[in-house]
């Protein structure tokens, strides 16, 4: 049984992963295919756009997105779908406030970016608002179905639309950033039409029954989480302040492009995350919930444990061939930065806020956010009033927030009554991390000695360090290759291709 439902939990968090993979991939794309046809001007307004309404849009959504995660895993389909009428209500009205707010707001929010252009593009982006909040709640109703192809469908196929509508009027018409937010809107009356038919859809064959959680209940758990945003915006706005202001925009330069999470990293955790929530909120509802809870947790972390360590080893010992190749040499010292961000991923692969969002601690993750801004703010002032360096600012910057992990894993685990043994593989993770690391490293430095091109010594070095650290791993007890093959058995059409191999094999 256990095989099982760690199957399954796997399958549902690689659908997630694909539909983030794909979103991140197409939102690339479109910024790049855009910065080339638009000159820095225009470009520059299109991009402010999109961020005064991805800034505003924390507030709006009032941190309602997790709602269905927590809140339909607790009552019957029936209540469910009252429910889910209500959250429609609730994000249709948010809609209209955020447009209505966005277009009133825009000559201020024009003045106050020094961008005379801004008015007119966000009074005719005022309407996407409306249009998106809506499909908020998508992701959680399917989730809390397990049915999250639905979802990796969806994200795919609204961001293929996206792409399509925004990008070809730009290149056929050789258009401004205007035509491009027609394309938006385009875009955004059938993202809403298509969200709003696929979450009503699993209901459409069930009575309605009154559901047992109110606004009130609704509210007092989304609430907190928009708050905890907000502290998590003023957390990475200070790095951006610190640095700029006080250390000149060519360190900033080079501070941004170094300091970053991995995506690949950055997506698994969201996809873990979305697949736990709705199933440690279930659990949390029957009797051996604190026992399902630790079983489901720990298998996560030990999986996340095994694929991640080698990517975070090999991009930290191969960090100055990974920036050169990305953004040139003369963002070598970028190197540096790079390998503090990392550091992070270490730490938050042990996903404790689904614990925490499940047993309704969203106000204490708050509270856990504003200690951490003080903190950020507090520490910036310090290091630039004791002229230290923006290395130094940076490291201690990233182990405020490895602190933040690891304060809030102690608090899951206090709130469950377990110990942190009971959900950390501790043995697993040293060896992953002494077996990644070594390999990595030597591998790293004896091709560092060949002179070679900066992207054939990053292929080389990858190649070798992968091949090495796959069939090594039983040396040490870590079954990598046990792990991957679960993991592309759960990928859609994997088990139909390999069965097909097998039958051509069979046919020689």
């Amino acid at each position: 049984m256990k095989n099982n439902s760690d199957s399954s939990n796997t399958t549902q968090a690689i659908w997630v992963g694909i539909g983030q993979l794909s979103s991140f991939s197409l939102s690339i794309i479109n910024a790049a295919i855009l910065a080339r046809y638009f000159d820095k001007a225009e470009y520059g307004t299109y991009k402010q756009i999109l961020y005064i309404y991805n800034i505003l849009l924390v507030l709006f959504s009032a941190g309602l997105h997790g709602a269905p995660s927590y809140f339909l895993p607790r009552q019957t389909m029936e209540q469910g779908k009252d429910f889910i009428f209500r959250l429609i209500r609730v994000f249709i009205l948010l809609g209209f406030s955020f447009s209505l707010s966005l277009f009133l707001l825009a000559p201020v929010i024009a003045d106050l970016f020094n961008n005379p252009d801004l008015t007119k593009g966000l009074r005719l982006f005022s309407i996407t608002p409306m249009l998106m909040l809506p499909t908020n709640g998508l992701e959680g109703v399917y989730a809390s179905l397990r049915k999250t192809r639905v979802i990796a469908i969806y994200t795919t196929a609204t961001r293929i639309f996206t792409l399509i509508l925004i990008t070809f009027p730009v290149i056929i018409l050789k258009g401004t950033y205007i035509t491009a937010i027609y394309g938006w809107i385009i875009s955004s009356v059938l993202t809403c039409i298509l969200a709003i038919y696929l979450i009503l859809r699993p209901y459409k064959d069930t009575l309605r029954h009154t559901t047992k959680f109110g606004y009130r209940d609704i509210f007092k758990y989304s609430l907190p989480l928009m708050v905890a945003t907000v502290y998590g915006i003023l957390i990475r706005f200070a790095d951006q302040f610190f640095i700029s202001r006080y250390y000149g925009t060519e360190v900033f330069a080079e501070f941004s492009n170094g300091f970053i999470d991995l995506p690949f990293v950055s997506m698994m955790i969201g996809a873990t995350t979305t697949v736990l929530l709705p199933l440690f909120s279930r659990y949390s509802e029957s009797a051996s919930g604190t026992g399902n809870i630790c079983q489901t947790w720990k298998s996560a972390t030990e999986k996340s444990v095994i694929l991640i360590y080698p990517v975070l080893a090999f991009f930290i010992f191969n960090s100055k061939s990974s920036v050169i190749a990305l953004y040139g040499e003369q963002y070598a010292i970028s190197a540096s930065y790079f390998m503090i961000g990392m550091l992070i991923g270490f730490f938050n692969i042990i996903v404790y806020n689904p614990v925490l969002f499940s047993m309704g601690k969203t106000r204490l993750y708050a509270n856990m956010h504003l200690i951490q801004v003080a903190l950020i703010w507090i520490t910036g002032y310090a290091v630039v009033f004791l002229s230290g360096t923006p290395i130094l600012y940076a490291s201690l910057s990233r182990l405020l927030t490895i602190a933040q992990v690891c304060v809030g894993i102690l608090f899951a685990t206090r709130i469950l009554g377990i110990k942190l043994k009971d959900i950390i593989p501790f043995n697993i993770m040293l060896r992953a991390l002494l077996h990644s690391s070594l390999i990595c490293g030597i591998v790293a430095w004896l091709v560092g000695l060949l002179n070679l091109n900066v992207f054939i010594r990053l292929g080389l070095s990858g190649l070798i360090s992968a091949g090495i650290v796959l069939f090594t791993g039983g040396l040490f007890g870590i079954h990598y290759l046990a792990t991957l093959k679960s993991m592309l058995v759960n990928i859609p059409g994997f088990s139909y291709m390999q069965n097909m191999f097998e039958r051509m094999r069979f046919l020689r």
